[in-house]
């Protein structure tokens, strides 16, 4: 991000103040796990508040030293939390004819 151009960063500010879709988060059906962080200065925690309450079942995982590139700041907290997502998933897997796990695609 720091990288990225002032205009083109500039360029996002209209549509980023204009676009709702808050009433569309109850339809959600998907395990959801929302991740934020403390330190971020672009997305306030607020908005993470925002979309867990939105989403049915949804989990807030936040991260207080995390900033907007959680990623980046916590893999391994990150890459935790989609591992725990997906492990209901697990149930639904199946081996292959060689009897190694099928592996799941992402959509």
């Amino acid at each position: 991000m720091q990288r990225t151009p002032l205009a083109t960063a500039v360029g996002f500010l209209p549509s980023l103040q204009t676009y709702d879709r808050y009433n569309e988060l109850a339809t959600i059906a998907a395990n959801t796990v929302v991740v934020s962080g403390g330190t971020d200065t672009v997305t306030p925690v607020s908005h993470a508040h925002d979309l867990a309450a939105g989403i049915p079942g949804a989990v807030h995982l936040h991260a207080a030293a995390g900033g907007h590139m959680l990623l980046h700041d916590a893999p391994r907290l990150v890459v935790d939390a989609i591992a725990r997502t997906l492990a209901p998933l697990a149930q639904y897997t199946s081996t292959d004819a060689f009897g190694a796990p099928k592996v799941l695609e992402a959509i």
